[in-house]
């Protein structure tokens, strides 16, 4: 019983290394890798590298302005209320 459990560990541990450093899921593998031994340790081997995608300013941004829309005109808003009240403290 406790070989089974000792090469359980070395399966799990193996998938989750291979995973992290093909960028896959670590969580997902160390589960398939948990139940499926040496099968799924076979399986992350022979699947290929995912390329790491790096985010530029420029992704965040349209991320940003797709999940929220109206940003622009909140941020108008309060940009022509900071005006008023500039205004108002000036005298203009």
């Amino acid at each position: 019983m406790e070989i089974l459990v000792i090469f359980s560990v070395i399966w799990i541990v193996i998938c989750c290394c291979v995973a992290s450093r093909k960028h896959r899921s670590v969580i997902g593998w160390f589960f398939l890798g948990l139940f499926f031994g040496l099968f799924a340790t076979i399986a992350i081997l022979c699947l290929p590298t995912l390329e790491e995608r790096k985010l530029t300013a420029k992704d965040v941004d349209k991320m940003f302005r797709n999940r929220y829309p109206s940003i622009d005109k909140i941020m108008l808003d309060e940009y022509h209320e900071q005006a008023l009240r500039e205004k108002r403290v000036r005298g203009i």
